[in-house]
């Protein structure tokens, strides 16, 4: 029993010395919250970004913006808010300009009850509206509805309640994912954190 209490020490200084192997090097801004966090008295923001722009947004009979601002998305050519108090979305240039408002409450063609969010596909000149009974609509950006892709009741079955965050358009490539993995009761192999769908939004792979 003495013997091996120098060798459990060992063992112990062994651990403690060893290096942490979550510090390596990136090309990202890493700021450690880990270790005495108490002590950080600034977190400077030039240590995550490379250039702040500060672009004050036209303000017209048309443009006006409540505090009820649900997402932005801003793109190379334009900035997109959507405002959950009216339920518009409004386009404006990388300069502030207002340009025009996308989609509509109501109950006739391509207008919506509630939107969850928005995605935007500006290689296709596309936005994406995720509603909560409509499905997702497609509008071009001067606000003309175009189609819708799925409905509803088609996007339910993949989830167990529909958000925004459900949703990821990259690459001109939509992806489903989940902010917990679960288990849908009729398919016992439906665990899954993201997947790819197609057009039609059929999953095709799951990871």
């Amino acid at each position: 029993m003495k013997n091996l209490i120098p060798l459990c020490l060992g063992v112990l200084l062994f651990i403690a010395c060893t290096p942490n192997n979550h510090e390596q090097d990136t090309p990202y801004a890493v700021i450690n919250l880990s270790d005495k966090v108490t002590e950080v008295k600034q977190l400077p923001l030039s240590d995550a970004v490379q250039e702040v722009d500060i672009i004050p947004l036209e303000t017209t009979n048309e443009s006006l913006l409540s505090d009820f601002i649900d997402q932005i998305e801003v793109t190379d050519k334009f900035i997109f808010i959507y405002e959950s108090r009216t339920g518009e979305i409004f386009r404006f240039n990388r300069n502030g300009k207002f340009l025009n408002k996308i989609g509509k409450r109501g109950e006739g063609p391509g207008e919506y009850t509630y939107l969850r969010g928005i995605q935007i596909d500006e290689s296709k000149g596309e936005l994406y509206a995720i509603t909560t009974a409509n499905g997702i609509y497609v509008y071009d950006f001067e606000g003309t509805f175009k189609r819708s892709i799925i409905d509803y009741n088609s996007l339910n079955k993949y989830f167990s309640s529909i958000t925004n965050k459900h949703y990821l358009l990259y690459n001109d490539h939509f992806f489903f994912t989940q902010t917990m993995p679960f288990v849908k009761p009729q398919k016992k192999d439906s665990i899954w954190s993201v997947t790819v769908v197609d057009k039609q939004f059929q999953i095709k792979n799951s990871f």
